[in-house]
């Protein structure tokens, strides 16, 4: 037990810390429309200008505007712009387990110059989890919660305009997927490349355009 205690304040000491942000939620763009979710369009009204939209995980609400909560690890001793990773939470929201993965990552990449952002697509929209069979409406949805994260880092100088990348896990991942369509570059800013994590398998991804580098 001694032995342990000091290789436990060493990693403590080593982890990476997060400073918590609001970011502003953008969704007004030509590829969204103010279509409402309902049974008969479940999936069309995930390209939505609200940042809200009526889903039964909203409890049917609907609001036009909103922000996101999201945490940003950044490099040490760095200054000026660096190259950036947002990563994105599953369908079960931002538990302690997407914490700790954050963390790793956070860890990993952080000594290499590179900051890290993560993104809480749930706790303002007091959506708890949104498992269930595959589709495409919440992957839609959370891809402008994406860019909006970064337009932040590039608005800030945080970012390397041409150097964020995107990485998500299951419903993240599939959100990952969908950020890098044709059907997303109305968007002013690009992510360089994507990393897509166990994302849920939907066939309407199957005929897309893509528009940047991906890996699965």
């Amino acid at each position: 037990m001694k032995s342990i205690f000091p290789l436990m304040l060493l990693f403590l000491s080593a982890a990476a810390s997060a400073e918590e942000v609001k970011i502003p939620w953008k969704g007004d763009y030509s590829h969204n429309s103010n279509k409402h979710w309902s049974k008969d369009n479940p999936y069309d009204s995930g390209f939505s200008k609200n940042f809200k939209n009526g889903t039964p995980e909203e409890f049917d609400e609907v609001q036009k505007d909103g922000e996101l909560n999201a945490f940003i690890y950044s490099p040490k001793d760095v200054r000026g712009p660096t190259p950036f990773v947002i990563l994105l939470h599953g369908c079960d929201g931002l538990g302690i387990l997407s914490k700790e993965w954050a963390a790793h990552v956070a860890n990993v990449l952080n000594p290499q110059g590179v900051g890290v952002l993560v993104l809480d697509s749930f706790t303002t929209r007091y959506v708890d989890r949104t498992c269930g069979p595959a589709d495409l409406h919440w992957g839609r949805r959370r891809a402008d919660d994406a860019y909006s994260a970064l337009d932040y880092l590039i608005e800030k100088k945080l970012a390397k305009a041409n150097e964020v990348y995107l990485m998500g896990y299951s419903n993240g991942g599939t959100t990952t997927l969908v950020s890098m369509t044709a059907q997303e570059t109305d968007h002013p800013h690009r992510f360089a490349a994507a990393f897509a994590v166990a994302p849920g398998c939907s066939p309407e991804l199957a005929p897309v355009v893509w528009t940047a580098p991906r890996w699965i």
